[in-house]
């Protein structure tokens, strides 16, 4: 027969790392939560830790015990800083990793693209990131073609198509006109619905 851990097991526990989505009083109450095998005495240290390695976006746990009845545990958490294509999460390396069903993830940026093409994207999203924030823009979403076109969602859904080539320089330039481009909406009394930036010569824009 398993029983339930119980603080009786180890009279401190001391938890420390990067924690991400997770938090201490989660992971105590996770502990507490298992079924003691039988010979847990022997091996505890190693259940423990294999169990909370299965968290959501647990990427690294160390268990030790320290005598007499002292458990260390040092966690490192996986940083989501993108999705992608809606069935993945993307962390700063361009790693993928399932979505978990019980956690909400808010306020990052939807990447589509072609199979394999994640890493080019990450590298070019934290140059566009810099880009729009310098002028209070939040991305919403990068959508890369099969055929290396750009297109940009930024705040209100507005689309930017910059295209397959000089995208970073193009952004730059509609960013020299963007006060301008805000000040006609107030003058319209509409907001823009696209960007296009395809042109070898100006810009077209569509409006909502």
């Amino acid at each position: 027969m398993s029983k339930q851990l119980s603080k009786k097991n180890f009279s401190n526990l001391i938890i420390s790392g990067q924690f991400g989505y997770l938090n201490k009083k989660e992971i105590i109450k996770f502990i507490l939560s298992l079924q003691k095998p039988n010979d847990f005495l022997s091996k505890y240290d190693t259940f423990i830790q294999n169990k909370l390695k299965n968290l959501p976006f647990v990427k690294k746990v160390i268990v030790r015990r320290k005598w007499p009845n002292t458990l260390i545990i040092y966690i490192i958490n996986i940083i989501p800083i993108a999705y992608w294509n809606d069935k993945y999460v993307l962390d700063k390396l361009g790693t993928m990793y399932d979505i978990p069903k019980k956690i909400d993830i808010k306020n990052i940026p939807h990447f589509y693209g072609p199979k394999d093409s994640q890493t080019k994207i990450l590298n070019n999203y934290i140059i566009i990131r810099n880009i729009l924030t310098e002028n209070n823009i939040s991305l919403k979403s990068i959508i890369v073609t099969l055929h290396n076109s750009w297109e940009l969602i930024i705040n209100e859904n507005l689309k930017i198509a910059l295209g397959s080539i000089n995208n970073i320089s193009r952004l730059k330039k509609l960013m020299h006109i963007w006060k301008i481009l805000k000040c006609e909406e107030n003058v319209k009394k509409k907001k823009i619905k696209y960007i296009d930036l395809r042109y070898k010569l100006g810009i077209a824009i569509g409006w909502k």
